[in-house]
């Protein structure tokens, strides 16, 4: 009784800022939850893409450009705009969706190039159709890993602004509901972990299986340095630039007569490190040059030009525990309060 008596009067004190902030707050939830929405229809369409009719296509547009952000941070978009046309009982369809989940756009300049090598305007493809709505088709049908990206950024995005929301009544307005806000808080990190542990662990098993797949020669068809500087403060506030350098790639190589791309060095790559790394790199697989290829051989799409576990795959299974179990730490200490 007491706890719903203080909670009533602390709801005189709001005042005009503190509805503005509320708002705003408000408005990060709701753009999570069109998030989550959206991507739970591209993940609904994904599981039943393969089931789709197929249809002939042809690339009518593939153009890869780059954008560069102003700001401290400086970085830089690779993005890739793809148009497939395709008729469907006499009439024409255009789509740009490549599989669901892709943006369009990446910070690694690889991605953009990979599907820009896999689909050059005017190339023969097959397009897949929903079956009662035929506007809306893909070009590779199923799941993959990158739709989840939405609807798990989405349900990050709801649960921090949130946890905001309760910090700021519990914090400011003295409203008793920090310990609500701290069991969100540690859920948002044991969410985050669990997501970046599972796809590092996966890329692991890639990296575990590539070891026994099979080889073949394959040509460096894209390979170049890229960086990004972004700002940041010290202690005492003075700034100082950062600068990470990366060496995306794009190879080709083929399998039983078919051309396949890839752009997967070794499983859990590092997107930047420093200028050293990323130049030796590039000065082991110059484009042009030839490499030995091990691919899938359920699926020749996935393949690696340095098969096998890396000291680089630990990275993100590692980053992931550690979000994860501060997570639990954060959850288990809260329940004891």
């Amino acid at each position: 009784m007491k706890s719903s008596i203080s909670i009533a009067r602390s709801y005189q004190k709001l005042e005009f800022t503190d509805y503005a902030a509320l708002f705003f707050f408000g408005l990060m939830i709701l753009g999570g939850l069109a998030m989550i929405v959206s991507g739970a229809g591209d993940l609904r369409r994904a599981f039943a893409s393969p089931a789709w009719p197929a249809v002939p296509g042809v690339i009518l547009e593939s153009e890869v450009s780059a954008k560069t952000s102003s700001g401290s941070r400086g970085s830089t978009m690779h993005n890739i705009k793809l148009t497939a046309g395709y008729q469907v009982n006499g009439r024409d369809y255009e789509t740009g969706t490549i599989y669901y989940g892709f943006s369009g756009g990446s910070g690694d300049a690889s991605v953009a190039q990979l599907e820009h090598l896999r689909y050059p305007a005017g190339a023969k493809v097959a397009v897949y159709h929903h079956p009662r709505e035929s506007a809306t088709a893909v070009l590779r049908p199923g799941f993959d890993l990158d739709v989840l990206g939405l609807p798990t950024g989405g349900l990050a995005v709801t649960l921090i602004g949130f946890t905001f929301v309760i910090f700021y009544l519990g914090g400011f307005k003295e409203y008793p509901v920090m310990a609500l806000g701290f069991r969100t808080f540690g859920l948002v990190f044991l969410l985050a972990g669990a997501a970046m542990l599972t796809a590092g662990l996966l890329r692991f098993k890639h990296a575990l299986d590539s070891r026994s797949w099979p080889v073949t020669a394959g040509v460096i068809v894209y390979a170049a340095e890229h960086s990004n500087t972004s700002e940041v403060r010290d202690s005492d506030g003075e700034r100082h630039s950062a600068t990470s350098y990366g060496a995306p790639l794009a190879y080709k190589f083929e399998v039983n007569g078919k051309t396949y791309f890839s752009n997967i060095r070794c499983f859990g790559a590092l997107s930047g490190a420093s200028k050293d790394w990323a130049q030796s790199i590039l000065e082991r697989y110059p484009t042009g040059a030839r490499a030995p290829v091990s691919y899938d051989p359920a699926d020749p799409n996935t393949a690696v030009l340095e098969p096998g576990v890396t000291s680089e795959a630990y990275w993100l299974p590692g980053a992931g525990a550690a979000f994860l179990l501060f997570g639990v730490a954060v959850l288990n200490i809260n329940f004891r309060m």
